[in-house]
């Protein structure tokens, strides 16, 4: 069965421009490609990111949902290889397409990029590795779901791609970054934080709304800019006497316009209900050296304090008071702020490394593949000198970690400043029932 080039086929759900399918891209780029034949599949729906894949002459389809054209595909293509970038729970298409794969071909080597640490008991035994987005996923989510013990051999962590190389390209001038802070409104001598994300009410947090109060006491010249509000909270903002604080932006259109706004902050805030798997918001302002104020949130995703190390490149601050004193601390310690950036760059340009990320799946499918005797064009020692990381002992140690990582941003408050926390209490609670009801009703 040896064959000139392994023949990969990238799965996804849809092919649209979002976070999973720029990952798609990336790791296109970056395969060997004496080695590897990148074919990518959208098994529900197209989408904007096929102008990009016919720019980049990449073969794809589009199954939508129809699994006699995806099985056809298969027969016809006879693929190496399938890595599936999907939520890690079970989806009957996708379990049908591996089941149909491995028919048709024993040998092919089935991967998933696991996203949120789902466990799928229909696919057990015919995926050859999991790779994770975070240990936190792994440790937390997915074993206890699996009920199985941890397996390197099967489950690996591999963390979301920085591409430096292409970020570079937005790198905007003096001018450009003064533009884009007037056109807000916004003056040179103001302290600018930022937040950016998607208008979706189940992940927004009202932290950065409701440390208004604190921060303007504690930071006279701060302003908030919120890119992606939702359009209940733009409402509130507008009736709140501290609206001047705030510049509500729409998303934005290109990425050009997106990495000016990254330069263009002093800090990102980044706080979720619902937290991180891996977050791409947190990557992108540490490519730009910005510091990093976010919340834990151990009942959801948490991946985000494995992002965000306490006092090394960023600040965990997890109710409004405290973290108003973090972006305070920030705006006093200017050196600080600055060491936690390049620490945060440091940390994106060792493990978030395009190549490297790569590599290791490289790694992966070039040792499974000569074990097997299925492809020996290439010898397996090329990939000696690659390591896997997070490596096998840190996952395993990372489950003691992650209980001291809870405790990061549990900073003690004041008695008066207690009672002004639990003050908010019932306005938390009033929005957490709207919020409810529009996710569950209003946006259906």
């Amino acid at each position: 069965m040896n064959k000139k080039k392994i023949k990969i086929l990238e799965v996804h759900s849809l092919l649209i421009y979002a976070g999973g399918q720029r990952n798609i891209l990336t790791f296109e780029k970056y395969f060997r490609k004496d080695v590897f034949d990148v074919h990518v599949m959208g098994y529900l729906a197209g989408g904007n990111l096929e102008p990009e894949l016919k720019k980049r002459n990449i073969p794809y389809i589009v199954g939508n949902g129809d699994i006699a054209v995806i099985q056809e595909n298969l027969q016809k293509e006879q693929y190496d290889v399938i890595h599936f970038h999907r939520s890690g729970g079970h989806v009957q298409l996708e379990t049908d397409l591996i089941v149909f794969a491995k028919k048709i071909n024993p040998n092919v080597v089935i991967i998933e990029k696991n996203v949120f640490g789902g466990y799928d008991s229909s696919t057990k035994r015919l995926i050859d590795c999991h790779f994770f987005q975070s240990m936190m996923h792994l440790n937390e989510r997915y074993l206890p779901a699996a009920k199985t013990a941890f397996n390197f051999a099967t489950m690996k962590v591999l963390y979301n791609m920085v591409d430096k190389e292409e970020f570079e390209k937005y790198l905007a001038s003096e001018k450009e970054i003064h533009t884009f802070r007037a056109s807000l409104d916004l003056t040179d001598n103001d302290y600018v934080v930022g937040k950016v994300g998607r208008k979706t009410i189940a992940k927004w947090s009202d932290m950065v709304i409701d440390m208004a109060p604190y921060l303007r006491k504690l930071v006279p010249n701060a302003k908030i800019v919120l890119v992606g509000c939702p359009d209940s909270r733009k409402k509130r903002i507008a009736r709140s006497k501290y609206v001047h604080m705030f510049r509500c932006v729409e998303p934005f259109a290109t990425q050009q316009e997106l990495h000016v706004f990254y330069q263009s902050i002093d800090v990102l805030t980044h706080s979720s209900k619902i937290g991180e798997c891996n977050g791409n918001t947190i990557n992108e302002a540490f490519f730009w050296k910005k510091p990093v104020i976010t919340n834990s949130t151990p009942r959801k995703d948490n991946g985000q304090l494995e992002q965000v190390v306490h006092e090394k490149t960023g600040l965990i601050a997890n109710n409004p008071i405290t973290f108003a004193k973090a972006i305070y601390r920030l705006w006093q310690h200017k050196n600080f702020a600055f060491e936690l950036g390049k620490n945060g760059f440091d940390q994106i340009s060792r493990v978030n490394d395009p190549k490297h990320v790569t590599q290791q799946v490289e790694k992966f499918l070039i040792e499974l593949m000569w074990k097997n005797d299925t492809w020996k064009l290439l010898p397996a020692s090329d990939y000696q000198h690659v390591f896997y990381n997070p490596a096998e002992n840190e996952i395993v140690s990372y489950k003691q970690e992650y209980q001291k990582r809870l405790q990061w941003g549990e900073e003690s408050l004041t008695f008066f400043e207690k009672c002004k926390s639990l003050m908010l209490q019932p306005k938390k609670n009033y929005w957490k029932i709207r919020d409810f009801i529009e996710d569950h009703f209003l946006n259906k």
